[in-house]
């Protein structure tokens, strides 16, 4: 039981902190993708979908596919929906795959192609989540 309330305490405390910075900074960071991605991190910490590379370039890979394809084909709907097809074959063939980074490019296509969102908040916030899910695991451990 303790591990399961260490997880939803590691899952609210994570999304709060985003939450708050993003308040704090004015920029976009509580993002449905990082909930998926924080559902999984914490309650199921050994699925190969989280591990730190997955977790970390799953994202990268999903949001740069969804802005460079939204940069080319603005507001088009088949375009979005194959921006998250390619991102998952990306993700497989590069043996990153994180089902929660899939939402990406559709988040990307609803607010524009701005390449700022790669690194605020894609960029920040895998970083952020790849260093709670080491915290995590040392938490759970012991």
């Amino acid at each position: 039981m303790k591990k399961k309330i260490l997880a939803g305490l590691f899952a609210f405390i994570s999304l709060y902190i985003l939450g708050l910075a993003g308040e704090l900074t004015g920029l976009r960071l509580l993002l449905a993708p990082f909930g998926a991605s924080c559902i999984l991190l914490f309650g199921f910490p050994h699925s190969p979908f989280i591990r730190p590379r997955s977790l970390f370039w799953g994202h990268i890979i999903s949001s740069s596919t969804g802005i460079l394809l939204c940069w080319m084909f603005p507001g088009s709907l088949l375009l979005a929906s194959f921006a998250v097809g390619l991102a998952m074959v990306l993700m497989l063939a590069t043996d990153t795959f994180h089902p929660a980074a899939g939402g990406n490019p559709l988040l990307i296509f609803h607010h524009g192609p701005k390449p700022e969102m790669l690194i605020l908040p894609f960029l920040l916030g895998a970083l952020y989540l790849t260093f709670l899910e080491r915290a995590h695991r040392k938490a759970i451990s012991s």
